[in-house]
């Protein structure tokens, strides 16, 4: 009986998993037939880039649009495609498509092609809208044809060039600080630049405003393909081994094979260094980022230091040890969170690999000029001073560097001189030796890297009174191999040797790893470069919005609980750190808050606990548009600030911590073409590259908000670069000397909404911003019949559309049914005019006519009456058994 029960229960079970499976996996069979039966025909109008086709029939299955394939291989020039089943790559001016017949479906013997098969294969922009009843469908590529005339020189004209006005941007950055009942510090920064002379400049003083402004750096540099030419503040670039010189004067640079590309930089930076081969040894860490981001910078994956990034979108940190620093060194980037995985990864660590060179090329540089800053306030005028550097690549495996500067410490001639090899595919040494000071020193490093290993030795080792009389002598010895033999396991082995003088500072060789249980558990133990003990931390993610960490580093003891309120940028984080030696406590918690617009409005709330008490702060940020961002701060005894705060106003001192403080930050970048300013973001205009910027602005009496176009974005070369409308202004920077191709995403455009000109060309000159102005107009249209008196409607008869001034603006014909429609219409009047067969008293057809007006919406029943015993001027046979 119960064997009888089982498998009665096991034939119902398996006869409900037949019916389920038959119900979630139709066959291919299936699929056609249930197509077929909910297919629904819909006439409607279909646009390509904003010409229209007319009415056609096309198709509904589902949540897909079907049409017919015939008319957008025709607007989208398309090549000849084979009726079959292999795929066509087409190749286009935005990369290539592949394509085949098989997505294809026959309605009526004609061919039919899926909106959403336009998304995904040819990459079009199909916009359905509904109050319109039209399909609008965008093509934002052109096929490309082999060329018969490959010699040929095109030459391009702009349609808007670059102006040549000497002033470029302007930018303000100030902070004030309030003690209550104390005292008032405050910082101002301001910079300008442009072009001038065939060249660009720039200035920038800062200082407290109260006391003194100082020129930091001033420029003006000449860039043509070989050579450059700066005249201002700079910095010497040779190796690490010489000290850095910093001079006012006469710069240049030459290389045989174009010198751009060891000048262009994309990461912006306000140093006064003119190469880029020495880009990841200069101390201060600095680059651009997500305004109101986050920066954080990493050793070895070891979070060293946090910051919010300021809205000028530039982070800094300063004093960072990098000459002689095997770590890799990394700058982690979010927008918003801590949380979300970081927007972009920027490689700081030291390499060899800019200082090399192609085979036979040739980088010379050298400066001669007054040391220091003559125009800071705090430097007299310096004694002349200078220097000559030159990189030759001798094959593609050596480069030959060497270098000599006028040492004014010491009042001698410094030189340095060595190779970098490249030995095979995974390895690179450099062997430098120098004189400074009458003393020797030497540089020796090796890197290898492969697929789970990178190796990094390094040796320096000088005389004592190298460099200035009173240095001592010093060796350093350093060695670092990281490998990771497993997906869970980074293991890694660091050692330093280090005498100075006769004594010896550090003797370790440390091993240490990270070992991952899972995908939201690790552990790690690092060794510390500098202190040559371990730092132990413990991460665990319980939730995806979770994260928990637990670290003990240098004698301390710190608990972190970050937590994202699912995703929607508002984070609260808890921190308890525990000093074991003096028994100390200090907790701190911060809210975050960015209601509205991400990442445009930002409130900070905190609250510490320690033992001088109870704390607290407060902060509001503002994004107003893309050049202009304020922020307003109070905190009264906060104690937990360390260098992973994410405040602001990193500039208070330490002693005014228990203080009741009120700051106030305003950052304003303004672009200034064609005499008119713009919002635009300073960091992304340099010496070498330029920008756009500009407004797209909805023509008054369209009766459409600006707002509706604030999520449209511009495209360049039919690309995103991440830019979209705040305002209906825009800006576009960080772009090469060119020229670009500029229109408008119609992903978010309304459709009732028409660009006048698409595809502008618009050149781009390095230090400057070009204007670019793109009207946008609301188009709509009217739809009728001609008919007589008694409803008789006809077939063919001609429809013009007069406007207001008595100008022709449309023509069209009524179809077989004797109904028209015209589009395209702005807002204004107009009149609908028919003309008939039947003269006049003047010999002429009868004009019968209907006025109507365009205010922000699609006429109907616009209908033209005409009398009984009237004929249209052309008829067609439906016309002729259409009428009595």
């Amino acid at each position: 009986m119960w064997l009888n029960a089982f498998l009665v229960a096991l034939g119902i079970v398996v006869l409900c998993i037949h019916q389920l499976t038959a119900a979630e996996m139709p066959t291919d069979s299936l699929n056609q037939k249930a197509d077929i039966s909910e297919e629904r025909p819909l006439i409607v109008e279909l646009y390509f880039n904003d010409n229209s086709t007319g009415i056609q029939r096309c198709y509904e299955i589902g949540d897909d649009i079907w049409i017919p394939f015939d008319l957008f291989h025709e607007h989208a020039n398309l090549p000849e495609i084979q009726d079959n089943f292999s795929t066509t790559t087409i190749k286009t001016t935005l990369g290539s498509v592949n394509f085949s017949t098989e997505s294809l479906k026959q309605f009526e013997g004609l061919q039919y092609i899926s909106l959403e098969m336009l998304k995904k294969s040819f990459h079009a922009y199909p916009l359905f809208n509904d109050y319109l009843y039209a399909i609008k469908i965008v093509i934002p590529w052109t096929p490309l044809y082999p060329s018969k005339e490959t010699n040929k020189q095109v030459t391009i004209v702009p349609d808007i060039t670059a102006p040549k006005s000497s002033l470029s941007f302007l930018h303000i950055e100030s902070d004030l600080s309030h003690q209550l009942r104390h005292t008032t510090s405050s910082y101002l920064e301001l910079e300008a630049g442009g072009r001038f002379s065939g060249g660009t400049w720039d200035i920038m003083g800062k200082g407290d405003p109260a006391e003194s402004l100082s020129l930091s750096r001033y420029h003006w540099t000449s860039i043509s393909r070989y050579n450059a030419l700066r005249i201002g503040t700079g910095t010497s670039q040779t190796y690490n081994l010489l000290e850095n010189l910093e001079y006012t004067g006469l710069q240049f640079a030459w290389n045989n094979k174009g010198i751009m590309r060891h000048l262009d930089n994309t990461h912006y930076s306000d140093a006064d260094v003119l190469l880029n081969i020495g880009s990841t040894q200069r101390r201060t860490i600095e680059g651009t980022g997500p305004p109101a981001g986050i920066a954080e910078l990493r050793f070895d994956g070891y979070v060293a230091a946090r910051q919010r990034i300021p809205f000028n979108g530039r982070f800094i940190f300063r004093n960072v040890r990098m000459t002689t620093d095997l770590r890799i060194t990394e700058v982690y980037l979010y927008n918003h969170s801590l949380l979300e995985k970081p927007a972009h990864i920027i490689d700081y660590s030291l390499s060899l690999a800019n200082r090399s060179l192609e085979k036979h090329e040739i980088l010379a540089h050298g400066a001669v000029g007054n040391e220091g800053n003559i125009l800071d306030d705090d430097n007299s005028l310096g004694t002349l001073t200078g220097f000559g550097h030159i990189l030759y690549g001798l094959n593609r495996r050596i480069t030959l560097e060497s270098a000599l500067q006028h040492n004014p410490r010491s009042g001698s001639m410094d030189f340095l001189i060595g190779p970098v090899i490249s030995i095979g595919s995974g390895w690179n040494a450099a062997f430098y030796g120098a004189q400074a000071n009458g003393r020797r020193g030497a540089d020796i490093s090796l890197f290898g890297h492969g697929k789970t290993w990178h190796f990094t030795q390094r040796t320096l080792w000088h005389q004592k009174g190298f460099g200035y009389d009173t240095r001592e002598a010093r060796q350093r010895h350093l060695l670092r191999l990281q490998t990771r033999p497993f997906s869970w396991l980074a293991a890694v082995l660091y050692g330093n040797y280090t005498k100075e003088g006769d004594s010896t500072s550090s003797k370790y060789l440390l091993p240490g790893g990270t070992f991952r249980l899972s995908s939201r558990a690790r552990l790690s133990a690092s060794p510390d470069n500098d202190r040559g003990d371990y730092r132990y931390e413990a991460y665990l993610s319980p939730r995806y919005d979770t994260d928990v960490r637990l670290q003990y580093d240098d004698e301390i003891i710190t608990a972190t609980i970050d937590y994202d309120f699912s995703g929607s940028d508002n984070t609260l984080q808890f921190i308890h750190s525990y000093k074991p030696k003096n028994q100390t406590h200090a907790s701190s918690i911060y809210l975050n808050l960015s209601p509205g617009e991400a990442g445009k409005n930002r409130i900070q709330l905190g609250s510490t606990y320690s033992q001088s008490g109870l704390g607290f702060t407060g902060s509001w940020s503002k994004t107003i548009n893309t050049g202009l961002h304020f922020n307003l701060a109070y905190r009264h005894n906060i104690y937990h600030e360390n260098a992973f705060s994410i405040d602001e106003f990193t500039f208070l001192p330490e002693e005014d911590r228990t203080q009741q403080t009120i700051s106030f930050s305003l950052a304003w970048d303004l672009g200034r073409s064609n005499s008119r300013f713009y919002p635009i973001n300073r960091t992304a205009i340099s010496h070498t590259r330029g920008g756009m910027a500009g407004s797209l602005k909805v023509m008054t009496g369209s009766g459409i908000p600006q707002s509706s176009i604030n999520d449209v974005a511009i495209l360049i070369n039919g690309r995103r670069l991440g830019q979209r409308q705040v305002g209906g202004n825009f800006f576009i920077g960080n772009l090469k000397p060119g020229i670009y191709s500029v229109s408008v995403d119609p992903e978010n455009l309304p459709l009732e909404l028409v660009v006048e000109r698409q595809n502008i060309k618009v050149e781009v000159r390095n230090g400057s911003v070009t204007e670019v102005t793109i009207p946008v107009y609301a188009e709509y249209g009217a739809a009728g019949k001609v008919c007589t008196l008694s409803e008789h409607t006809l077939a063919g008869a001609e429809v013009t559309i007069i406007d207001s001034e008595g100008n022709t603006i449309k023509q069209t014909q009524t179809d077989q049914f004797g109904y028209y429609r015209v589009d395209g219409l702005r807002q204004g009047a107009y009149t609908a005019r028919a003309a008939t067969s039947t003269p006049d008293p003047d010999g002429e057809g009868p004009l019968c006519e209907t006025e109507f007006t365009i205010t922000n919406n699609f006429l109907f029943d616009v209908d033209i009456v005409i009398p009984e015993e009237a004929r249209p001027n052309k008829t067609s046979n439906a016309l002729q058994t259409n009428l009595p």
